[in-house]
């Protein structure tokens, strides 16, 4: 005591998580001072509630509001391994719908995975995407990928198995790095031309949907997870006011903040 409560002012990335957080929302409770360095105004305040320990504001305000994002196939064109999806929200939504999934909190999201929103309804996107493209992406590599180096070559629509090339000659890492990276990924190299600086590798259509899957899980305990509890805009105010760390007692935090499931 007492229990120190780092919160997100602005809506925004916190650096030490990498998470999106938006306004009002709080980030991490510790027995010491949080105020500093990075999280300062105007994107960071912080309270300071002088009767409570870290374990009672982590049990009472840190848990996460968890939506269970969930996705499903809604066609196939296997002549082409075209696919149209969907992502929704399938529990912990607001009686308002306020937390129901939006366009902009997944657009971009699946447009690292070569995908593209075709359809938004009441909490759900509708996406169309290839698994050709799906293995030229950020999302399925999880880094950025040139322009270029990759290029499909062959198809099995039966197997599901993809050939592609790869031109890594205007890459700064050599093949040992490369082959590394595309085994992890659940991909074998076939064909290596080292002179020439390009081989061949396959990958199936089940170990880019496996990924996909994994990567909406991740995505779930990040950008997707929500806060149940939020600051208003009036107790933002309160924290500016004080120059970014307010001291505060626990009825006055009873007071100020809100439940996002009662919105």
């Amino acid at each position: 005591m007492p229990a120190y409560v780092l919160f997100k002012l602005t809506p925004g990335v916190d650096p030490a998580s990498e998470q999106q957080f938006r306004a009002g929302w709080p980030i991490a409770v510790r027995a010491q001072s949080q105020y500093g360095g990075k999280q300062v105004l105007p994107n960071f305040g912080q309270l300071v509630i002088t009767d409570a320990t870290v374990k009672q504001v982590e049990a009472a305000y840190m848990s996460p509001w968890r939506r269970f994002i969930d996705w499903e196939f809604v066609s196939h064109d296997w002549a082409a391994d075209a696919h149209a999806l969907r992502v929704f929200t399938a529990d912990g939504v607001s009686a308002s719908m306020k937390g129901a999934l939006t366009r902009e909190e997944v657009e971009t999201f699946l447009n690292k995975w070569g995908a593209e929103v075709i359809d938004i309804s009441s909490n759900e996107v509708r996406f169309s995407a290839t698994v050709t493209d799906a293995i030229k992406s950020e999302g399925f590599w999880g880094r950025t990928v040139p322009e270029g180096i990759l290029t499909e070559t062959a198809y099995d629509q039966v197997t599901g198995v993809h050939t592609t090339r790869l031109d890594y000659g205007t890459l700064p890492i050599g093949i040992n790095e490369l082959a590394a990276i595309i085994t992890e990924n659940g991909c074998e190299i076939t064909t290596h031309k080292p002179a020439q600086k390009w081989g061949l590798f396959t990958c199936g259509r089940d170990t880019v949907f496996a990924q996909f899957k994994q990567s909406v899980k991740h995505a779930l305990d990040g950008q997707f997870s929500l806060r149940r509890w939020r600051l208003p805009a009036a107790a933002i105010q309160m924290i500016i006011d004080a120059g970014g760390s307010l001291t505060v007692t626990k009825s006055q935090v009873m007071d100020a903040i809100k439940n996002r499931l009662d919105d």
